[in-house]
């Protein structure tokens, strides 16, 4: 099928019923296979999963037999494949896939099939992380060491006296102030005093003048 420039590469994964022997399972891929060669499909690559427990119960089956074929085939002749799969009764589960035609399949590992375990990228990542986590905390020892405490200023009670001496001179400054305001008032609450005593006195001595008549 090399020549034939309307062939398409496909990757078809089966899941076969696992309630029989790992020979007549294989039989039953051996016939998959033949009803792709007869529809002139080239298999280039075939990689077998073999039994795994299914996520999710398929057809009341629990487990699955796995087997992944590569092949390049006309589009025109794919519906014979899938019908003829579809009333297979030995097939659980079938998907088929266009790949593009740089794609090179590989056969999966043991490994890779291992769900559970996580990806090596992710590993990565998690040792990325735990670096990082490592970093931050010499990080903050470091600069727990360097911060040095500075000591509260504590204002020294000299300063205090100063300021009540401050407040004391103020006050005396305000009075004194005030005893200067109120002394020329005294003065001139003293001078009228005597200008009346004056006023006084010679208003009797012009009384007390008898050569003096002041009768109407």
């Amino acid at each position: 099928m090399a020549h034939n420039k309307e062939a398409r590469k496909y990757e078809l994964m089966i899941i076969f019923k696992a309630d029989k022997t790992d020979d007549l399972i294989a039989k039953e891929a051996e016939a998959v296979k033949k009803i792709i060669s007869d529809a002139n499909g080239d298999i280039f690559h075939e990689d077998v999963w073999g039994r795994r427990d299914l996520k999710y119960k398929i057809k009341k089956e629990e487990v699955g037999y796995y087997v992944v074929l590569n092949f390049s085939l006309e589009p025109s002749k794919l519906k014979e494949i899938q019908d003829a799969l579809r009333i297979n009764l030995g097939v659980l589960r079938y998907l088929v896939l266009i790949t593009p035609d740089s794609y090179v399949p590989t056969k999966i590992t043991e490994e890779d099939l291992d769900f559970t375990r996580k990806p090596k990228e992710d590993k990565k990542k998690e040792a990325s992380k735990k670096e990082e986590v490592k970093e931050i905390k010499k990080e903050k020892k470091i600069s727990k060491k360097k911060v040095v405490k500075e000591p509260v200023e504590e204002k020294p009670e000299v300063v205090e006296e100063e300021k009540k001496e401050e407040v004391v001179e103020e006050v005396k400054e305000e009075v004194e102030k005030e005893k200067a305001e109120k002394k020329p008032a005294k003065k001139e609450e003293k001078d009228s005093k005597k200008k009346l005593s004056d006023l006084d006195e010679k208003l009797k001595a012009i009384i007390d003048d008898t050569d003096l008549d002041i009768s109407l």
